[in-house]
């Protein structure tokens, strides 16, 4: 027999699940570490953006021209391009949520995407990489993140998205290269829980109605 009660109640539980399973996604993290041909961790995958990021320790010591061309078929790089100012400031300090510029003591989300793109300096602990300049520029701008700084008796963070006129063609060995490629989402989108919930309590509704109708 047909039961409006069990149903209420099934398609109740129903939307509390949506709703915490929702909750739930909403707190992971904003960057994931994946493997890929360069081996193992050589992407960062920011969750946020979607975006992937190619570590930086993959293209140390090449110029803005020598990685470019490497991005066609076949190339070293093929699915990747460079990263633009405001797609490095993003990854900075929106995804990461680092604070711009000098920080003391350590700032713990400067250590944290410093390790995931590869440290390129191990004697100051920095990660440099070129980027292009969002405006037309004949040279590349300089991203960096400094975990450790010395900065009188004590040490200090610094995250820096700086267009300090790299030439195209001017490579140095530790210098990488911020590159980037885009995922295609797998997931199916889920409702609003406030739309789930509506939507769930008119198909309750309905239920109820056919079974008035019957009698």
């Amino acid at each position: 027999m047909f039961d409006s009660n069990k149903v209420l109640a099934g398609l109740s539980a129903t939307a509390a699940a949506l709703v915490l399973s929702l909750n739930f996604s909403s707190a992971q993290a904003a960057f994931i570490s994946v493997d890929s041909s360069f081996g193992a961790d050589t992407i960062t995958r920011d969750t946020d953006t979607g975006l992937e990021w190619l570590d930086l320790t993959q293209s140390l010591g090449l110029s803005v021209n020598e990685v470019a061309d490497e991005f066609g078929a076949g190339g070293i790089y093929e699915g990747f391009t460079y990263a633009r100012g405001s797609d490095v400031e993003t990854l900075f300090f929106t995804s990461a949520g680092i604070t711009p510029g000098l920080q003391g003591p350590g700032e713990p989300a400067v250590w944290d995407l410093a390790n995931l793109l590869g440290i390129t300096e191990a004697f100051f602990f920095v990660s440099f990489g070129h980027y292009l300049p969002d405006l037309s520029s004949p040279t590349a701008g300089l991203g960096s993140l400094e975990p450790i700084l010395p900065f009188g008796d004590a040490a200090a963070s610094r995250a820096i998205v700086d267009d300090n006129g790299f030439a195209f063609d001017e490579g140095a060995p530790n210098v990488g290269s911020f590159l980037i490629r885009s995922t295609t989402p797998t997931t199916v989108p889920v409702p609003e829980p406030g739309t789930a919930f509506l939507f769930l309590t008119g198909l309750a509704a309905l239920a109820y109605g056919r079974r008035r109708k019957r009698f």
